[in-house]
Formats: C-alpha cells, structure tokens, sequence
C-alpha cells in the first residue's frame, strides 16, 4: 500500500512540474521583449542557445562554437540521467540532472550577460564581443 502511495504521488508531482514548465514557457515570450536582456536570459534558461541567437552570436565563429559547446553538453546530460538512472537508479541520476541544471544556467547567464552588452542587437548584425573588438581596432 505504501509503494502505490509513493508511485500515486510521484505522478502527480511530474505532472504538477509539466504543466509549471510549459506556463512558464508559453509566458515568457509574451512577457518579454526579444532584445530585452532578461528575454534573452529567460529563452536560454527554456533553450540552451535560443538566447545566444536573439543576441546575434551565431555570426562569429567564437559563437557558433559557443553554442556548439552547450548542444554537447544538454544531449550528453540527457544521454547521462537516462542511462544511468535506467541502471543505477534515482541518487545517481542527479549526476546528469545536475549537467543539465549547470548549462542551462550557463547559457541563461551567458546571453543575459550579452545582451546587456548591447541590448539594441538585431539578427544578422556582428555580436558584441566582435562590435566592441571593431572599435578597439578603430582607435
């Protein structure tokens, strides 16, 4: 009887964090605006890279590599929580969890950071970094 209560509240609680992730997703769009740091910060957090993007950093090498870096870490994090949670168990699935929690968190920060660098950056233009080594270079 106590395993069925466990399983019984376990399900509800997954379901409870669902449906608290998917409002969350579906209002930060509307309640930000895309060059908005906080925006960009908050889509990075949902998408590793979706902030990265909005920041324009995807035309410079040191970008795209970036964001490269982020795609290989959340797709080894996920690889790490399903196989070692299929085998081991729970306690040591947070091995992976934890992975994913530290990129998406360093991708949030990263494009929050960025865009507040320069929070005017449209798509298509140079990142910031490159921006600010260009005026360097004029100097």
């Amino acid at each position: 009887m106590e395993k069925t209560t466990q399983v019984v509240l376990k399900g509800k609680a997954t379901r409870l964090l669902v449906i608290a992730f998917l409002a969350l997703a579906m209002s930060t769009p509307a309640g930000y605006a895309q060059s908005s740091p906080m925006g960009t910060g908050a889509h990075s957090l949902l998408v590793p890279g979706w902030g990265q993007y909005e920041n324009g950093e995807f035309d410079s090498e040191a970008g795209r590599f970036k964001v490269g870096a982020m795609a290989v870490v959340e797709i080894a994090a996920i690889l790490t929580t399903a196989i070692v949670g299929a085998t081991v168990g729970l306690p040591a699935a947070w091995v992976g969890i934890g992975i994913l929690i530290g990129n998406h968190t360093w991708s949030a920060l990263d494009a929050f950071v960025n865009a507040k660098a320069e929070p005017s950056i449209e798509l298509g233009t140079e990142s910031p970094v490159e921006k600010q080594r260009n005026m360097n270079m004029e100097r």
